[in-house]
């Protein structure tokens, strides 16, 4: 499966709604460049997205990282991929394949 939010996919994974073996990738809305940069995303993510397991979203997130699981568009196509599928479909940050990504311009 394929996440398209690095914040509310590992949010997933904390709560046990997803598991972190069957991520192929998340293509998140993030723009870090640096290794600052990632820390201040996980600062934030911690506080108001992991807050049930704040240690295991960060080890979660830099074992993606260091595992080239996490791409982001936003930093080479300036394009994001949509929580809303297009069709009105309600948000989902979860797919099978990237063929039903919706893209968008932020």
């Amino acid at each position: 499966m394929i996440g398209l939010s690095v914040s509310l996919c590992i949010k997933d994974i904390i709560e046990g709604k997803a598991r972190l073996k069957d991520v192929e990738k998340i293509i998140g809305r993030t723009a870090a460049v640096t290794p600052a940069d990632w820390n201040g995303v996980i600062e934030e993510y911690r506080e108001y997205f992991w807050d049930a397991d704040p240690e295991r979203g960060e080890q979660i997130l830099r074992e993606l990282l260091q595992a080239g699981k996490i791409e982001q568009p936003y930093l080479t196509s300036c394009q994001v991929p949509s929580l809303f599928a297009g069709d009105g479909t309600p948000k989902r940050w979860w797919v099978d394949t990237e063929a039903e990504i919706t893209w968008k311009i932020p």
